[in-house]
Order: C-alpha cells, then structure tokens, then sequence
C-alpha cells in the first residue's frame, strides 16, 4: 500500500510537472503569437512611416522645382513685367483723371440744372467782341 501510495504521489508530481510545462508551454506560444502581432503592427507602421517621408520628399522636390521654374521665367520676363506696370500705373493715373472730369462735368450739369429749376434762373446770350486792327467791332452771338 505505501508503494502505491508512493507511486501514486509520483505519479502526481509527473502530472503537475508535465501540466506546468504545458501551462508554460502554452503561454510562451500565445505571448510569441502576441510578439508577432507587434512586430508585424511595428513593421507595417514603420512601412507607412517610410512611405509619408518618401511621398513628402518628392512633393518638396516638385515644390522646390516649381519655384526654380518661376524665378527662370521671372528673370526671362522681368523687363516687360517692369514695362507693364508701368503701362498699367500710367492707366490708372489717366483713368482717376478722367473719373475727375467727368465729375465735373457731372456736378457742373447739376448746378446748372439746379440754378434754372429751383432757383429760377435764365441763361443769357453771351456777347462776344471781334477786335480788328483798326476798328473795333462788337457783334453779339446768342441763343
């Protein structure tokens, strides 16, 4: 009986071992599954990363490019850039004074409207002299 109670704890102290390394065994392959997982997940980022920076290197070239591009036709182009502005300021200066006299006009078509409508009052004839070397002559021109 004591021999099979010995074998029997013998027996007992194989099964815990044995169900202790397959607890051991069980939680090195799911935390391997789980490394796996954040080395893939890490390398796919570090993928993505690369890309971004890649994508972004070429936009700055492209930019940078562009900018090249411009100055060159700037710099071919400059003269009549300078012309047309100033072409272009001329304008604007012979166009303000012309705004200038058409609102003089305007307001002088104003006053004359005003002063024989509200105030009642008559444009004249305007006498005009002719003067000749040896007499003086007055002839008069109206309406």
């Amino acid at each position: 009986m004591q021999k099979a109670l010995a074998q029997g704890l013998e027996l007992s102290e194989k099964l815990n071992k044995a169900l202790l390394t397959i607890i051991l065994v069980d939680y090195a392959i799911s935390r391997n599954c789980t490394m796996n997982r954040q080395t893939k997940n890490r390398a796919q980022s570090d993928y993505i990363q690369r890309q971004i920076f890649i994508i972004a290197a070429v936009l700055l070239v492209v930019f940078i490019v562009a900018q090249f591009i411009v100055l060159d036709l700037a710099g071919i182009h400059g003269p009549q850039i300078t012309r047309l502005r100033q072409e272009q300021n001329e304008l604007k200066v012979s166009n303000e004074l012309k705004r200038a006299k058409i609102n003089e006009l305007n307001t002088s078509n104003d006053i004359k409207s005003y002063a024989s409508q509200d105030l009642g009052l008559v444009s004249t004839p305007v006498t005009t002299l002719k003067v000749k070397e040896d007499n003086v002559t007055a002839s008069i021109n109206g309406n």
